[in-house]
């Protein structure tokens, strides 16, 4: 009986994957996100349903829709402000991926939104114009609520790029791509597996796109779980790539293959104009792929690696090229930016190395980590001093390709394995795909923002790895700064030095006669220290001596009358 079971469910995928394949046949109408302009702007996280498949509705997530989220114009150097609810029934983020923004907005971990409620941030939109992107961000829930449709494109505009001769009418010929594989199951509902066996762009299965014989714009984002593709234009048309993660190249580089890992961003022209009435094909040459790139034909071994995806190649959208529209631009601009200003590498004041690691197999090897570490909430990994300039040197000691994001700020690539990077990674990044057995070096300058408390986020942005543990964070710390504990009874406290080796001493200044209670715990909240002073006037100094801790974050609890706030103190 159990043989004849499992046979009718073998059926039962077989026939449904032949339904998908008939579908995916059919081309359809490219989808183009609609386009939310602020300053002000309100985000709903909602659960919803969308029939990507003839009679079938798929369950999804969508922002302010049933799939996917608006497209997010900011203006550089405005401050918007972002009221982002969330509607689902479990706890969520939502995360500006690339923007320059202080950590208590930046959306990682460890600032939720739970079910019902509203998380309302404001910042000053910092970027130069480029091609960013929004998500959910909670630990271990993150693939699932992308690959459910939680995912967005946001476009900075400045002052700069307004003043080149660029195609940016949106929809027309300045194209969001926002690029997924999927995998359904035999009830229709997505997968959160790493690699699928549909392509979509948009939410489009097999999408079409009729484009003006002009220079068309396209601005592909990789939302993919984590599949790389090899971007090309089938019968090799030539492409020009203006950007990258963060911005614009300095000038446009001619190209006939992109390779875009998950999280990343790139720019490119097409210069359609001799090939009015042609049909072209935007493909992934995953036939070319360099060795243990995610898509390439050698990640059997990987869970979700069996895809047939893997290693062909492939349409992603299929371009039919109609008349030119009236203001049709038909030239390429030979200089987009003036050059950009990368520090000198003997002005660099920490040099930090992170390893990944593990992934080899067996049941006692973990999954793919930083250093063998798993992500842990409650341990910073690193500290940075605010205005430091650092190199971090990212060693790939695993058998898989894996993309390195990091938050708050934008790098410039050194080199890779002491090779200087090719022109198309010679512009601001946030996200580097690190090959087996290489070693990536790039420069961060760390010049804005500073939290004792909320920690940025550094991970693979293969959302599984990321997911599994293959994170980590960082805090920016000012040392001069003294922190507004009290503000509302006009004291202050000093803690010194932050970070320590056990030995620290708080100052409390302007201590306006209530009784004042330090606490020192253990991040679980359990007591270590306690301290009680009665009320008193002016200046107050006291020290602590723990060498004896363990390296990591520990809380100091500060109690004035009824008031109570915390930090972070963190033992080296």
């Amino acid at each position: 009986m159990r043989n004849v079971s499992v046979f009718f469910k073998a059926f039962v995928l077989i026939v449904f994957h032949g339904l998908l394949t008939s579908q995916a046949l059919c081309q359809n109408p490219l989808w183009i996100p609609p386009i939310e302009e602020g300053p002000i702007f309100y985000l709903s996280e909602d659960s919803s349903s969308k029939e990507f498949l003839s009679g079938i509705q798929t369950p999804t997530y969508g922002m302010n829709g049933n799939f996917l989220a608006p497209t997010l114009i900011f203006q550089k150097d405005e401050w918007v402000q972002l009221q982002v609810t969330n509607n689902l029934s479990e706890l969520s983020t939502m995360h500006w991926h690339g923007m320059h923004v202080p950590a208590e907005t930046d959306g990682g971990p460890l600032t939720p939104i739970l079910p019902g409620e509203t998380w309302i941030v404001a910042y000053q939109v910092l970027n130069d114009a480029g091609t960013y992107w929004y998500h959910p961000h909670p630990h271990g829930q993150t693939t699932a609520q992308v690959n459910m449709g939680l995912a967005g494109m946001i476009i900075v505009r400045d002052e700069v790029e307004s003043n080149l001769n660029l195609p940016r009418t949106y929809g027309l010929d300045d194209i969001p791509l926002i690029i997924q594989d999927k995998t359904f199951d035999e009830n229709g509902a997505l997968l959160p597996i790493g690699f699928g066996d549909t392509m979509m762009v948009n939410g489009t299965l097999n999408p079409v796109s009729d484009v003006p014989a002009q220079m068309i714009r396209f601005r592909a984002l990789n939302a993919s779980n984590g599949r790389a593709y090899n971007l090309g234009i089938e019968d090799s048309v030539n492409m020009y790539q203006i950007g990258v993660d963060d911005g614009l190249l300095e000038q446009p580089i001619l190209v006939d293959r992109i390779l875009i890992s998950p999280g990343e961003r790139v720019e490119f022209l097409l210069d359609l104009s001799q090939h009015e009435g042609d049909t072209l094909q935007l493909m992934s040459y995953g036939s070319e792929m360099p060795m243990g790139v995610t898509g390439s034909d050698v990640v059997a071994g990987v869970p979700g690696g069996m895809s047939p995806l893997n290693g062909a190649d492939f349409p992603i959208l299929h371009l039919q090229v109609g008349p030119p529209s009236g203001d049709s631009i038909m030239s390429i601009p030979d200089t987009l930016v003036a050059p950009y200003i990368i520090p000198d590498t003997s002005e660099v004041d920490v040099v930090r190395t992170i390893t990944m690691t593990g992934g080899v197999g067996g049941p006692a090897v973990p999954g793919f980590l930083f250093d063998n570490t798993p992500f842990d909430m409650a341990v910073v990994n690193h500290t940075v001093t605010l205005g430091d300039t650092e190199i971090w040197e990212i060693v790939n000691e695993t058998i898989l390709a894996h993309p390195f994001h990091i938050h708050d700020e934008e790098f410039f690539i050194l080199d890779r394995n002491g090779i200087p990077p090719s022109e198309q990674e010679q512009g601001p990044k946030d996200v580097v795909l690190v090959l087996p057995d290489e070693t990536v070096r790039f420069i961060i300058q760390f010049e804005d923002f500073a939290d004792p408390e909320i920690s940025y986020m550094y991970h693979c942005h293969i959302l599984p790895h990321e997911d599994e543990g293959m994170m980590g964070q960082f805090l920016v710390l000012d040392s001069t700064a003294t922190m507004d504990l009290m503000d509302e009874k006009n004291s202050q406290i000093s803690v010194f030095p932050n970070p320590n080796e056990g030995f620290f001493t708080a100052s409390m200044k302007n201590w306006n006669g209530e009784q004042l209670t330090l606490r020192l715990m253990h991040i679980t909240g359990s007591l270590i220290e306690e301290r009680i002073f009665p009320g008193s006037y002016g200046e107050f100094v006291t020290s602590f001596a723990v060498p004896e801790l363990a390296a990591g974050v520990y809380l100091l609890e500060i109690g004035l009358g009824k008031e109570r706030k915390t930090i972070k103190i963190l033992k080296q």
